[in-house]
């Protein structure tokens, strides 16, 4: 008998925080929770080293599951690229198929092939977690919520390279010195922005990278900083954020990023739900939950990035860093992609520039 009162006190307590909990959320939020009660299921699909792959989808899973009281499933599937995932995406919806991801993950450039498209959905997401998720987190129509920042430059390795050769600036990187010790992505990262207007312009970039292509020594994509953990290469030009340096330094690993102050851009991943998706409020729940400072947390824990509009974001402080030190924080969001189209071709051009130079 005891052990039954027991039992009822804990269920009436458990009872309790859920209502006070559930009393906090807006009344969107709370449609929205009821909506994803009943589809009962998530299907995620990116890269293994996107939020922590499949483990970090059991991770978000626990997570949101406590938060709002939920039951939901999140199904994970390791898929393509970004970019090869918007087309695929597009490709689906089509053939009116629906779409192998609940959740589209994807920098500017990637999810603007949706956006324009108007194949994501549009939610209210400021009112689902007002004071949090601001109008100036949010683009394209509410179809896509900023989720993390990216702040490229360059991954080095400390041991390797002395701090008199540490770049500060691109024509650094073409000092005789760096010839042979350079890795630059197969994908060109983060040089596309070199080519906008508000930097070298689309003709100068192209300038710069035929006389920084002689210094490269092979091309590797931004997830492989244990090449440069491992001195295979003293320094990885441009990356994609500090992630790698972050995550390589946190291992004990002579790691460390550098910034440039003439190619200092702030580069956003983006989320949305695609209108083809299979569960779209379990979807849409999904990225609230990534906006709230728990979920960031996670973030983090399992990506190595976060927002820097959150105060609480490690790298909160970087862009006013940079700008003390002369740097100009490009903003590479996605309305800005979209009126420069110029950098899509210096983009294709770069990588043809540097395919033909980089070996692997």
């Amino acid at each position: 008998m005891l052990g039954f009162r027991l039992g009822l006190v804990a269920a009436a307590a458990a009872s309790l925080l859920a209502t006070t909990a559930s009393a906090d959320f807006s009344p969107e939020l709370k449609a929205l929770i009821e909506d994803a009660k009943k589809e009962g299921a998530l299907s995620l699909a990116w890269s293994q080293d996107v939020l922590g792959g499949a483990p970090g989808s059991k991770l978000f899973e626990e997570a949101i599951n406590k938060a709002y009281g939920t039951n939901i499933a999140i199904k994970f599937s390791p898929s393509v690229p970004q970019p090869a995932m918007a087309q695929k995406i597009v490709t689906e919806a089509a053939a009116g198929q629906k779409a192998q991801t609940d959740v589209y993950i994807g920098a500017n450039y990637a999810a603007a092939v949706l956006t324009t498209r108007n194949l994501m959905v549009p939610h209210e997401w400021a009112k689902m977690l007002p004071g949090r998720i601001t109008p100036d987190l949010v683009e394209e129509k509410n179809q896509a919520v900023r989720m993390a920042t990216g702040f490229p430059g360059v991954t080095y390795n400390t041991t390797l390279v002395p701090k008199d050769k540490v770049p500060t600036k691109l024509a650094d990187l073409l000092d005789p010195w760096w010839k042979g010790k350079i890795a630059s992505t197969v994908y060109a990262a983060s040089f596309e922005a070199v080519s906008a207007p508000d930097m070298l312009g689309y003709q100068g970039s192209l300038d710069y990278i035929r006389k920084f292509a002689p210094q490269v020594a092979g091309l590797l994509r931004c997830s492989d900083g244990e090449r440069i953990a491992t001195g295979e290469y003293a320094a990885l030009v441009l990356d994609c954020s500090t992630q790698q340096a972050s995550f390589w330094k946190a291992k004990g690993a002579p790691v460390a990023q550098a910034q440039l102050v003439d190619a200092a851009q702030k580069r956003y991943w983006y989320v949305g739900v695609p209108k083809n998706a299979p569960h779209p409020a379990a979807g849409a729940l999904y990225i609230v939950y990534l906006m709230t400072p728990e979920g960031q947390a996670l973030v983090r824990k399992t990506w190595d990035v976060d927002l820097d509009s959150f105060p609480e974001a490690p790298d909160h402080k970087l862009g006013a860093e940079l700008a003390a030190k002369g740097g100009k924080m490009l903003e590479m969001t996605i309305p800005y992609w979209n009126a420069h189209t110029e950098m899509d071709k210096a983009k294709d051009e770069m990588v043809s520039i540097l395919t033909k130079q980089g070996k692997k």
